[in-house]
């Protein structure tokens, strides 16, 4: 190719660098500006991955255990323990681990290695703290309003505002009908996540008659428009 160029663009006595060769038709300034643009995409595509997959290899953590762990230290926000990140051996450990571990990882599944002063279920007990909590800051509310759980119909019966401002998550919409009762974990200005509950009685150590709400199928929580919920006394 580089004789190629030669002979066109020079005399036999003269020696031209590909680099150095002008665009001399519209064609070929396209076919440049077209191929430096996919590469720039490509950097700008590939490069956030690298700088991702280089973050969890160095703190050994995924983006949804970081996840957990910054609500871990906003709940002991007011302690004076932080929250230790178990699996955290310390960055060369933890280079050592992703790619000088052999053919096999070390562990078996349910047995990680961990920090000395950690347990195997540190981490389990604080996602079932966390659990703990937000059922205990759940507010129920009743549906006045039916949804079918529809992103597009079902979400415009109920007004302009929620179908453009639906949430951007994977959430799956859920179908509430009126006179149900709901608890709701978190939301935004127009929609709200759910689960559906049911009222039940026990008796208390005292023999008293108590009443709490249970959750119900598993399958029954998700988001679905703030405009179903029954106006309470407060707002």
């Amino acid at each position: 190719m580089s004789d190629g160029f030669l002979l066109y663009y020079a005399d036999k006595t003269t020696r031209v660098l590909p680099q150095d060769l002008p665009i001399t038709d519209i064609q070929t300034m396209i076919a440049a500006l077209t191929g430096a643009t996919l590469s720039l995409g490509v950097c700008v595509a590939v490069i956030p991955l690298l700088y991702i997959q280089l973050w969890s290899v160095y703190h050994n953590m995924t983006y949804i255990e970081d996840y957990i762990v910054s609500k871990a230290e906003a709940r002991r926000r007011y302690e004076k323990v932080p929250f230790i990140y178990p699996y955290n051996l310390g960055w060369r450990r933890n280079v050592l681990e992703v790619l000088a571990n052999g053919t096999f990882p070390q562990g078996n599944g349910i047995w990680w290695p961990i920090r000395a002063d950690c347990t195997q279920f540190t981490f389990s007990e604080e996602q079932i703290a966390q659990k703990q909590v937000k059922s205990r800051h759940a507010r129920i509310r009743t549906i006045a309003i039916s949804y079918n759980g529809g992103i597009f119909l079902g979400t415009l019966r109920l007004g302009w505002y929620p179908f453009f401002c639906q949430p951007l998550t994977d959430g799956r919409r859920v179908e509430v009908k009126a006179g149900e009762k709901w608890a709701i974990t978190r939301g935004s200005k127009f929609w709200v996540y759910a689960k559906k509950v049911e009222k039940q009685s026990y008796v208390d150590s005292n023999g008293t008659v108590q009443y709490e709400f249970v959750g119900t199928d598993h399958m029954a929580r998700g988001w679905f428009p703030r405009a179903c919920l029954e106006v309470s006394k407060t707002e």
